[in-house]
């Protein structure tokens, strides 16, 4: 988001094919390890350390692969919270997620999110919130 702050609209979506292209040329290999590098550097950042409630997104096939950091909040006593659709009221909430085997179903687009009965967390109970980007 920093990074394309004061663009316009075109810049902002030729900034968006190019890093989309470059995204889809990325082999498996090249995605695990950048995935692992993105987890390592999240995980040793002060923010991380200090945090005792975070948000963490579920990834898609095309963004990387934090389950380790979801894993590793959860192993360490840290609170985690996921989006999850509310079709109620047609948006997104934060929703608690205690474990991550039996807490999580298929939610819209087949993207894993708290089942329906986890409670929802206010987002100001959250110290970190990690969201994808391009």
């Amino acid at each position: 988001h920093t990074a394309m702050t004061g663009l316009n609209t075109d810049e902002k979506a030729r900034l968006r094919r190019v890093m989309r292209s470059s995204l889809s040329a990325m082999t498996p290999g090249i995605r695990a390890q950048g995935s692992s590098a993105i987890c390592h550097a999240i995980s040793r950042s002060e923010a991380w350390k200090r945090s005792m409630s975070v948000m963490l997104f579920s990834p898609a096939p095309d963004e990387p692969d934090i389950w380790p950091l979801a894993t590793e909040a959860l192993s360490s006593g840290k609170s985690l919270a996921l989006p999850r659709y509310n079709n109620d009221v047609k948006i997104y909430e934060a929703a608690a997620v205690g474990s991550l085997d039996s807490d999580l179903s298929d939610g819209r687009f087949g993207i894993k999110e708290p089942s329906p009965t986890a409670p929802a967390v206010s987002l100001n109970q959250l110290d970190l919130i990690i969201v994808p980007g391009l």
